[in-house]
């Protein structure tokens, strides 16, 4: 097993996620499955207690009218999916709502649910 920081697990995470452009909004684009299940799995090969966490709501800054072309959306609730380490999600696809956004998008359970979305129950998934 590797040994690596927290920190160096990110950036390596964060590196090959630019290469399938997920620091882009084009990129980020309905591709938050695959970005936090890469991130479980690589988080989990070097020893952390990853898993990721299905998420639904409404917050300000997510895209509405996204129903109109993806059909598992509805204009009420964004669906999303987020690598979690204890009580803090790793998002490396939050630029698909947000330009601005910080990449990777680093927030606690507390600060997500305060933006207004909804931690899934039973859809955490602990290993793959």
């Amino acid at each position: 097993m590797y040994q690596v920081t927290l920190d160096e697990a990110i950036q390596t995470i964060a590196a090959v996620g630019e290469m399938y452009q997920w620091h882009t909004p084009q990129g980020a684009q309905l591709q938050c499955g695959a970005a936090a299940y890469g991130f479980v799995l690589m988080m989990q090969e070097w020893g952390f207690d990853a898993y990721s966490q299905r998420l639904m709501g409404r917050p300000d800054y997510a895209v509405s009218g996204r129903a109109d072309w993806f059909p598992l959306m509805d204009d009420d609730n964004e669906r999303h999916i987020v690598g979690m380490i204890g009580d803090v999600s790793y998002d490396f696809t939050a630029r698909q709502y947000s330009e601005s956004m910080e990449y990777p998008r680093i927030r606690t359970k507390a600060e997500l649910e305060s933006e207004g979305w909804t931690f899934c129950k039973g859809e955490k998934n602990v290993s793959y």
